[in-house]
């Protein structure tokens, strides 16, 4: 057993059966954007397929415009593009690159995204009247020229967030009472900065922590659950 830790760019080479075996235990083994014969949760031996001992993750980069559910839009450093679970399934990692604007019209659950490079980029939630939901595992980060913001239909969105949210460019959940997100932080360590955001509805639930490095701006309610 051992707290959650990731090993990254390894080459499992044609060989044994199984690129890693691991059967029983606590914490999660992070394999992050590696390759080889032996890759991939289909050649693990943990506790299930997929498991939940053993992760297999990938980094996905924006290729262009496009909405965040156009599988054809993303790719890895090796030119592979994800497969629907990718997105949903709260273990890979999303950079959006410079340049690219990305619509939120799907539900997300992801480890890290990633808004920018440290010029440009930037997310839109929403694409018509959907609400749409995105959960953060880890971390959001928005670089240097990025930005974050609501589209102008009428829907109501919502951020869930397990990390920190690092802002060096412009975070803005709120156009109007009927154009938002409400942002839901859980966990125990949190981070909102260095640039001040600004958020609609917030929650803080029940046994999140969190440390504020710079003003936050609220348009709606602040809400502090008993515990956190």
């Amino acid at each position: 057993s051992f707290t959650d830790f990731s090993v990254f760019k390894i080459t499992f080479n044609a060989g044994p059966v199984n690129n890693i075996k691991r059967t029983s235990g606590t914490g999660i083994l992070r394999v992050v954007d590696s390759k080889g014969a032996l890759y991939g949760e289909g050649n693990d031996n943990d506790s299930g397929d997929p498991g939940a001992l053993i992760h297999f993750v990938n980094t996905f980069y924006s290729k262009g415009d496009g909405n965040f559910s156009l599988l054809s839009n993303w790719e890895t450093t090796d030119g592979n593009s994800p497969i629907a679970l990718n997105l949903t399934n709260g273990r890979n990692l999303f950079t959006i690159r410079d340049g690219h604007t990305v619509t939120l019209d799907m539900d997300i659950d992801v480890r890290n995204l990633f808004i920018g490079e440290g010029a440009s980029g930037s997310l839109v939630l929403g694409d018509n009247t959907t609400a749409r939901t995105m959960l953060i595992r880890d971390s959001l980060s928005v670089l240097s020229g990025g930005s974050l913001t609501v589209s102008s239909n009428d829907a109501i969105h919502t951020l869930l967030l397990e990390g920190s949210i690092i802002n060096q460019g412009t975070i803005d959940l709120y156009n109007s009472a009927s154009q938002l997100a409400d942002v839901d932080f859980y966990g125990v360590t949190k981070e909102i900065g260095p640039v001040m955001p600004q958020f609609a509805n917030v929650t803080f639930k029940i046994s999140s922590s969190f440390t504020l490095t710079s003003n936050i701006t609220v348009n709606g309610y602040l809400s502090i659950e008993t515990g956190a």
